[in-house]
């Protein structure tokens, strides 16, 4: 039944991420041992300034609670002053007047850029991430066992069992006292609740006669904490005419990082309520689950779904089960990120190296005791004072979300099927397809991810505080003080036998080969405007040794010509970077401050009347008209970065009125549907509802406004022909 009726309106927004494509593979040629035979090798330092574009933002984390700042609950909200070398643990309130920026942070900032214009690995790859979506496929029901090491799933029936009183149906009032997964012996009923769910009406530990053996799972609490809106728990009855399905150990992991999932406050929404259950009766670990199987009265209820998957090494096609504790919920993805990235995953070797770990150096986490010192070492950066106010007000800025790998729609390139040409309705990283009467798995699909991330720079309104009284507030949020835009510090670069090439493209990437309006972003709140920086080389010394009998002298040489000649490149991403032209334009717009700042469009995604970010991807999965709350089909994928604009949606209010195009009318019933362009579906209209008029024409536009209706479709009320 529809209680609201959405627009696909012409607002259009920019969010705050995009990507810089892959190239076809990250060459890894470089051998720190080839260093030897260079005679090109430079040590010296570059003196910078750093330029704040906007507040920035980096914390002191020896107090997080340094405002004391509670919301209307009396709960406490993480407070935070910048960075400092200032230990704050035993103070309350500080006025630093001496902030810094850690050279770590100004490292890792730049190495995302040298990263991106030479074609290096993805250093910071997470592969402890865990990969998942909600899905809402309904699985199938099923028992987890053990046998003779190996692990299977019995396929089977699922009937309610009610633990609440209904209309001519009575609770069982023992059903609390079971385990979850215990064997029960269970009377089935010949009638189903609102004819769609057949239920049994008592269980037993003992076996009596007419009752069937059955295991008890008890599903996730569904509403407040007060009132459970469920019905029924489930019993499962073996299907014997189904044989077990063998499943290898991956998904037993796979499906206990699940249950964690389930259980994180911070990825579920009903948090925000105040309540979470999180299937408390689940084990949480592969020794809990091995005492469940052990015990010779249990097995594991629980919901299963299959799709291919294609194995590029092998060239093989796996049927992938994806476990779940309820018959819709998340699944958790097999293919790991290094997999997919492939020549991209992080360097583990000195022998082969991009050209980012050879100067900025690598620790494998694959290979003990592999690693490489850095070349290069960045010192903080030290406040230049100055009489420009130094600091913004305290303020509390709105929750900042970890990145989401779950939006494939943004994560991940929109695949298309090899066999008929037909766009992906929705991919991951297992599986991508599209529906017909049922979801078509595509053949030989290899997720590709969209790039390295990287932030648009855009102003900073600072109207995005939260009030301390706003009923909204949680330890999700965070005070912090800004450091204020317009604000310079100073550092330095040393730099120890590394080649001239390698300095060319450090410069390169610290200042963007001189262009203007090229900048960076630093520390927290980039979605929200803040750590706009820009970079400025002041000086460029080499260190000179000369060993005079047994007496080593050095100079110090300033190179003035050495950064004029980098910034009069022609063609730098030919002639130095190691990009081709296309990753050096897009690179370029990203960074470019005075075109971001010029855009007031910039935000996460958000409906035009309703700011919850959430809201905008659910209807981004179902707006479109052959989509459901159990069909999802992507409706907009991030775009190129060239054009980057997404379109906002809008639900309609009572009173709004909206025009739309005659699809179909029979005259003599009195009743049609009504096209409406960048709408959310037809809309249902009947003759009655059309002012002054008795007869409709298909193609006739009409104008009208809509009411919620408990058939398929919403009404049409108020209508008139234009």
């Amino acid at each position: 039944m529809p209680k609201d009726y959405y627009i696909k309106t012409d607002e259009l927004f920019i969010n705050p991420y995009h990507f810089i494509p892959l190239d076809k593979s990250c060459e890894k040629t470089n051998s720190i041992n080839d260093l030897e035979s260079k005679n090109d090798l430079v040590t010296g330092w570059v003196e910078c300034e750093l330029h704040t574009l906007s507040p920035i933002f980096i914390p002191n984390s020896t107090n997080d609670d340094i405002y004391e700042i509670k919301n209307i609950k009396g709960e406490k909200i993480p407070s935070f002053d910048f960075f400092s070398y200032e230990n704050l643990t035993k103070k309350n309130h500080y006025e630093t007047e001496e902030p810094v920026i850690a050279g770590s942070e100004i490292r890792g900032v730049i190495r995302t850029i040298f990263e991106a214009l030479t074609n290096s690995c993805l250093s910071t790859l997470d592969e402890e991430i865990i990969k998942y979506r909600r899905t809402t496929e309904v699985g199938e029901a099923g028992i987890l066992y053990k046998e003779n090491g190996k692990w299977y799933i019995q396929p089977c029936e699922r009937w309610g069992a009610p633990f609440q009183d209904l209309r001519n149906i009575r609770r069982i009032s023992n059903i609390s006292t079971f385990k979850e997964g215990e064997r029960i012996y269970a009377r089935k009923s010949h009638r189903k609740y609102k004819n769609r769910i057949p239920y049994v009406t008592d269980i037993s530990r003992e076996y009596q006669e007419g009752y069937e053996e059955g295991y008890i799972h008890f599903g996730e609490h569904f509403g407040d904490k007060e009132r459970d809106r469920r019905h029924f728990e489930s019993i499962l009855f073996e299907d014997k005419k189904k044989i077990p399905i063998e499943i290898d150990e991956k998904m037993i992991e796979l499906f206990l990082k699940n249950i964690k999932l389930y259980r994180n406050n911070s990825i579920n929404i009903l948090k925000k309520k105040g309540f979470h259950h999180g299937y408390p009766r689940m084990p949480k670990n592969m020794e809990e689950l091995n005492q469940i199987l052990q015990d010779k009265n249990r097995k594991l209820p629980v919901f299963y779904t299959q799709h291919t998957y294609y194995d590029k090494k092998q060239k093989i096609y796996i049927n992938k089960t994806y476990l779940n504790p309820g018959m819709i919920g998340r699944e958790v993805y097999f293919r790991s990120l290094k997999k997919i990235v492939q020549s991209y995953k992080p360097c583990t070797s000195d022998n082969e190296l991009c050209p980012a770990c050879l100067l900025f150096g690598f620790i494998s986490e694959q290979k003990k005791n592999n690693a490489l010192g850095s070349r290069i070492r960045f010192t903080d950066a030290e406040y230049i004072k100055s009489e420009k106010k130094l600091f913004l007000d305290p303020f509390i800025l709105p929750e900042l979300s970890t990145p989401k790998l779950s939006s494939t729609e943004f994560y991940l390139n929109q695949p298309q099927s090899n066999s008929n040409n037909y766009n992906a309705h929705l991919w991951n990283y297992d599986y991508a397809g599209y529906w017909t009467n049922e979801f078509k798995d595509f053949k030989k699909y290899i997720p590709e991810i969209k790039g390295r991330k990287l932030y648009w720079h855009h102003k900073f309104n600072p109207q995005i505080s939260i009030p301390k009284n706003s009923a909204d507030l949680s330890d999700r949020n965070r005070a912090i003080r800004p450091v204020n835009k317009e604000v310079s510090f100073e550092f330095k670069i040393y730099f120890n036998n590394i080649t001239n090439k390698e300095l060319k493209k450090l410069l390169w990437t610290l200042d963007f080969g001189g262009k203007r309006g090229q900048g960076h972003k630093i520390g927290m709140g980039k979605p929200l405007g803040l750590g706009s920086i820009s970079i400025e080389i002041k000086a460029i010394k080499f260190r000179e040794f000369t060993i005079n009998k047994s007496t080593l002298t050095y100079d110090i040489i300033s190179q003035k010509q050495l950064l004029e000649d980098i910034h009069n490149i022609h063609e730098p991403w030919n002639e130095l970077l190691d990009c081709d032209f296309p990753t050096y334009n897009k690179i370029l717009k990203i960074t470019n401050w005075e075109e971001g700042f010029s855009n007031n469009n910039i935000c996460y995604p958000n409906n035009s009347n309703d700011k919850e970010n959430f809201k905008w991807f659910m209807l981004n999965k179902t707006f479109r008209e052959d989509a459901t709350a159990f069909r999802w089909i992507i409706d907009q994928k991030l775009p190129d970065i060239e054009t980057p604009e997404l379109k906002k949606y809008k639900r309609l209010n009572p009173n709004d009125r909206i025009t739309g195009k005659i699809k179909w009318f029979n005259e003599r019933k009195g009743y049609g549907n009504i096209e409406v362009p960048n709408g959310m579906g037809d809309i249902f209209i009947h003759i009655k509802s059309v002012l002054n008029c008795n007869t409709l024409e298909v193609g006739e536009e009409v104008e009208f406004e809509v009411r919620p209706s408990n058939k398929r479709l919403c009404n049409a009320v108020n209508v008139r022909k234009l």
